[in-house]
């Protein structure tokens, strides 16, 4: 009798354990749909997680995030050029400003859930010292094809053919990304073998899995094992291997010069993992840290101290800069 009643209890917790394996399995699986599939434009965007309320954490960690597609808010005030060119997830679509006796071009990249036009200010100031940009909306957001993405990986296909797209003009060309930007740009250098000037990057994550575990612990969630089934699941759904998404390891194929900027109060990146990935830089590199900045613009936050790191670091690599404040839209 005793036996029966262990032998019983043993398949109730049995059968509890699997319902629970099969309810984690779901909510992380809808988690990873969410993260890299965006929503209609008009549906309503998900709070950052440090700014939700405990029942609103609960709530997200059941339904997921709901990020809409990004948009392009604003255009630019220099006059630009419209140009599209195809790369290996369609056609990516961005805005072309030149300045006057250009020095070189920046290729712009912004980072997730964002789109160009929130790097207007950046371009402007690029353009102030002396540099025509190419601000591009990376696949799945904007202009750009596809409602997907994969937070840099498929992206340096985008960044690559931005490179070749812009190499018609004959300029030193000069990388410059946020967040999966920067992710994005690595990746595209040690996978496709591009050659620019210098690279400028700010704020990259380590590894897709790192990123992913930042966002439990800014919700105080424990990232183990959700975290690792859902960078499984974004594989799957997205057919990539997620888990080998490194920037840390793709810094240590990067021989150009290299400048990383980092906000000390970023709470999505952490220090250690932007320590590794200069420490991986192999050409001459520069770590500029801003204070009181978390994962946001640094240049809105600190623009004097962002455009005289940019212009010190570039005549130190002997990319000349000259400050001027026109603008003009380059003909193919």
């Amino acid at each position: 009798m005793q036996r029966r009643l262990m032998k019983g209890r043993f398949w109730r917790i049995a059968i509890m354990l699997a319902l629970l394996l099969v309810l984690i399995n779901v909510l992380t699986f809808n988690h990873a749909w969410q993260l890299t599939h965006f929503a209609a434009a008009s549906a309503p965007k998900t709070a950052r997680p440090e700014q939700l309320s405990l029942r609103e954490k609960l709530s997200v960690l059941f339904t997921g995030l709901q990020n809409p597609k990004p948009r392009n808010t604003t255009l630019p005030a220099n006059r630009f050029e419209k140009v599209t060119f195809s790369s290996q997830n369609g056609t990516i679509r961005g805005w072309l400003i030149r300045t006057d006796s250009s020095r070189g071009i920046v290729v712009m990249c912004h980072g997730y859930t964002s789109t160009k036009s929130q790097l207007l200010d950046e371009s402007a100031a690029f353009n102030r010292l002396g540099f025509s940009t190419l601000l591009i909306d990376l696949s799945g957001h904007g202009e750009s094809d596809g409602n997907a993405t994969t937070i840099g990986y498929r992206e340096a296909g985008d960044v690559t053919a931005a490179y070749r797209f812009i190499e018609k003009l004959h300029q030193p060309i000069l990388l410059y990304g946020v967040s999966m930007g920067a992710a994005a740009i690595l990746r595209s250098v040690a996978v496709h073998q591009i050659k620019p000037a210098a690279i400028l990057i700010e704020c990259p994550f380590g590894s897709m899995l790192q990123a992913v575990e930042n966002r439990f612990h800014l919700m105080r969630i424990p990232s183990f094992p959700l975290a690792r089934l859902m960078v499984f699941w974004g594989s799957i759904q997205n057919s990539y291997p997620a888990f080998r998404h490194n920037p840390i390891e793709y810094a240590a194929t990067v021989k150009m010069p290299a400048l990383l900027m980092y906000g000390l109060n970023d709470q999505r990146v952490t220090r250690p993992e932007i320590d590794q990935i200069y420490r991986n830089l192999a050409g001459p590199k520069q770590l500029i840290c801003f204070e009181g900045v978390e994962h946001e613009s640094y240049y809105r936050k600190q623009p004097e101290k962002w455009r005289q790191s940019i212009q010190t670091f570039l005549a130190q690599q002997k990319i000349m800069v000259n400050e001027q404040n026109t603008a003009e839209p380059i003909n193919f």
